[in-house]
């Protein structure tokens, strides 16, 4: 049987100390349930989320395990899971320091897409590629990629679906994915604070990529990653320990 503060112990040497596991804490706690379901789907950040003003991420113990009993996640899966949605919440935690976060919700929280699309690449190629900042992550790519494809199609609501099309865009015409958000996030400025289109950035995305506007931004006018530092891992003392 393996606790979650071992697998967090594990993430912390495959960051290399970027990430530092630093036990559990009371005075956090888990703001939604975890209820899965096809209208909910896998919303990652009700299982982990990234404190802005604090520079942490706190682990909802509660919420994590019930996703994996709900997605029936078995055996070797667990650990890349786990270590898919820390990677989600770290990539909060560079767009944070990048200065490159805004401020809304529903289906115009642009980061959600980037942060699914950063961490699922991470755990397939063992690197987190954003911007000047570069992570070689100590692992097994081999062992671990074999099971993205069935993280990957978890259903998810919008705008944490979109990463697909991200994929999609990015690969086939051989973009980098940094331009492609910061094109992004300069048009979602603009939009009012909530829209009733669900697939607005979709719709931004393909704008952005067929007119070419990426090609406008160049390499040394790109923004760079200082200081990253580290993140502490707590998790949340909403619930006793688990086991898998």
């Amino acid at each position: 049987m393996t606790g979650i503060s071992d697998i967090l112990r594990w993430i912390e040497d495959v960051y290399g100390g970027v990430l530092v596991y630093s036990g559990r804490r009371d005075d956090c706690l888990c703001e939604k349930k975890f209820t899965g379901g096809l209208e909910e789907g896998l919303v990652v950040d009700t299982l982990a989320y990234y404190d802005r003003e604090n520079k942490e991420i706190i682990i909802c113990e509660c919420n994590l395990s019930e996703s994996i009993r709900y997605f029936r996640i078995r055996g070797d899966a667990i650990k890349t899971y786990i270590l898919y949605v820390l990677t989600h919440e770290f990539c909060h935690h560079l767009l944070d320091v990048a200065k490159l976060s805004i401020d809304r919700s529903g289906v115009l929280k642009i980061d959600e897409p980037f942060c699914e699309f950063l961490a699922l690449n991470a755990i397939a190629t063992g690197s987190i590629h954003f911007l000047n900042f570069v992570l070689k992550l100590n692992i097994d790519t081999e062992s671990h990629k074999r099971f993205l494809p069935y993280i990957s199609m978890l259903p998810r609501p919008p705008p944490y679906k979109y990463f697909r099309e991200l994929f999609a865009r990015a690969y086939a015409l051989g973009l980098r994915i940094d331009r492609i958000y910061l094109c992004l996030l300069s048009k979602v400025a603009k939009l009012p604070v909530e829209s009733p289109d669900p697939n607005i950035l979709v719709r931004l995305l393909y704008i952005t990529t067929l007119s070419g506007e990426h090609n406008f931004i160049k390499m040394e006018n790109l923004p760079t990653l200082r200081n990253v530092g580290v993140a502490r891992v707590w998790i949340c003392g909403c619930s006793k320990k688990t086991t898998f």
